[in-house]
């Protein structure tokens, strides 16, 4: 099966990432989106018909989910898009979201919610 353009792209931004000292981890068959991580912070990028989205990461409650939308339709993604998602949380968020973040990766995997697809990194 041909691979689409969306896979192709995320790909290109993946070696950036890498090359940019993240760890980068995906699904075996990368398809549009992965979760990256520097310094034991977690960010995360989709590749969607409209660009790319990022978003931050932290642990899942009933008022703010499981991350915030950091930027969305991104056609040229940065090192610098993927730095803001590591932001706590962003100063449009209510004052009222309590945010827990991921103390690392295997934190992150740790929690049952995020083992429901398995992750490998992205050499």
């Amino acid at each position: 099966m041909k691979e689409s353009i969306k896979t192709k792209e995320l790909k290109e931004f993946i070696k950036i990432l890498k090359k940019n000292d993240f760890k980068v981890y995906a699904p075996k068959k990368i398809t549009t989106y992965c979760h990256f991580v520097k310094n034991n912070n977690i960010g995360y990028v989709e590749r969607t018909d409209s660009g790319f989205n990022f978003s931050s990461v932290h642990k899942p409650n009933n008022r703010c989910g499981t991350g915030y939308g950091i930027f969305r339709e991104e056609y040229s993604p940065t090192i610098s898009h993927a730095e803001r998602c590591f932001i706590y949380k962003p100063n449009w968020a209510s004052v009222n979201d309590i945010v827990e973040k991921y103390k690392s990766w295997d934190d992150y995997i740790s929690n049952s919610i995020n083992q429901i697809i398995k992750y490998y990194e992205v050499k």
